[in-house]
């Protein structure tokens, strides 16, 4: 049977929450840098696995062509998935920034993540004022590296893994995903609709 998807309403919406942004670096990259925000997000009810590559209710700004370390291919980047943080700058700092923030939703973050890329670098930060609880509900990514990201650990493609010394392992919009988990607070009218998906066999 087709497995239906449905869409969460993200209640945080601006540039510094539910977003991903890659900043150019002069030496391997050129234009403008780019963000991209979402306002909803496509899941699948079954496995509560989300699309991070559906732009369907998100908006970017800017566009930035990055160059491969062998300088065999360049890549145009107009979108940045959800939940994914890249950078080209090399070890220069964490450029590339992502925000999680499933607050006033009855989700939470159950992927791990992991570094891909051509010597990536990135790290996982929550505020420490956070419940344990609110921690898999609000995350801030950052990642770099050359042509590096912090992604999904899930995050896996056909060409992901590189060969020999050829790191251009870029997606091929086949494997950005994230997994989510009902959350600990959820409201009784979220424990309805959950209720109501299990009647119908999800």
């Amino acid at each position: 049977s087709t497995q239906s998807t449905w869409d969460i309403d993200l209640p945080k919406q601006d540039k510094t929450s539910n977003f991903s942004y890659y900043k150019v670096a002069a030496s391997t990259s050129g234009g403008n840098d780019v963000i991209t925000t979402f306002k909803r997000l496509r899941f699948n009810p079954i496995t509560l696995m989300v699309k991070t590559y559906d732009y369907t209710f998100a908006s970017s700004e800017g566009g930035a062509i990055t160059y491969y370390w062998n300088g065999q291919r360049k890549l145009l980047l107009t979108d940045i998935p959800y939940a994914t943080a890249r950078g080209c700058s090399g070890w220069d700092g964490m450029t590339g920034r992502a925000n999680i923030d499933l607050r006033d939703t009855p989700f939470s973050v159950k992927s791990q993540f992991a570094l891909f890329g051509c010597r990536p670098q990135g790290h996982v930060e929550t505020p420490n004022d956070y419940s344990q609880l609110l921690s898999s509900k609000y995350l801030n990514l950052y990642g770099d590296g050359y042509a590096g990201r912090l992604t999904p650990i899930l995050d896996r493609s056909r060409i992901e893994d590189p060969r020999g010394n050829d790191h251009n392992d870029e997606d091929v919009n086949g494997g950005w995903v994230l997994q989510l988990q009902w959350s600990a607070d959820m409201r009784i009218e979220d424990e309805i609709q959950l209720g109501i998906l299990e009647n119908f066999g999800f």
